[in-house]
């Protein structure tokens, strides 16, 4: 199975990245665009999983996330991985609640770690990756109409849960099924 750790997206804040694709895809630009229902802010990938180690995974999630209160984030500014040279990801970023999802992040991926799974290399960045660059068709275009929306806010949302979520690869995208969920402390609301 193939797995990853996240934090769900409100439907409001996916209709305005829907809404900011669509702007996008007049661009004409070769970027396989996600798809609103899959919208979601990754907090580890962890790959192929044998399904006997998922019980594991749960535990150390559990773990991960004690001592972590439901925090607000702000949705707000349209960035580029790696870099505007050589665009692969294009993405939204997170303003306020970053210190907290980069604290839950580190968490996460150290209680990973203690179970085998390698830790990044990279810093994490909290973003919503909205596109993936397939090619330079066009690319100019969409570097200049993304750096014009580069300081859009789109909202607001509430992290109150962590999720152990399933990607499942198809010929017309990957979906994903929600495996289990872990709330967060709701005391300090």
């Amino acid at each position: 199975m193939r797995l990853f750790i996240a934090c769900p997206v409100p439907e409001e804040i996916k209709n305005k990245i829907a809404d900011l694709e669509s702007e996008f895809r007049v661009s004409n630009a070769d970027v396989k665009w996600v798809r609103p229902e899959s919208i979601h802010l990754t907090l580890k990938f962890l790959g192929e999983v044998d399904e006997d180690k998922i019980s594991e995974i749960n535990n150390k999630i559990s773990k991960a996330i004690e001592g972590f209160s439901v925090f607000r984030a702000v949705v707000e500014k349209i960035g580029v991985f790696p870099d505007w040279k050589r665009i692969r990801v294009v993405w939204v970023g997170i303003e306020d609640g970053q210190k907290e999802l980069n604290e839950l992040s580190k968490s996460v991926e150290d209680k990973m770690a203690s179970i085998g799974f390698k830790k990044e290399k990279r810093g994490f960045t909290a973003h919503i990756t909205i596109g993936r660059v397939r090619s330079g068709r066009s690319i100019d275009r969409l570097i200049d109409m993304v750096r014009k929306k580069s300081d859009i806010s789109l909202g607001a949302i509430q992290i109150s849960e962590v999720l152990l979520m399933q990607s499942i690869l198809r010929p017309e995208g990957a979906s994903y099924k929600c495996l289990e969920r872990f709330n967060l402390d709701r005391k300090e609301l």
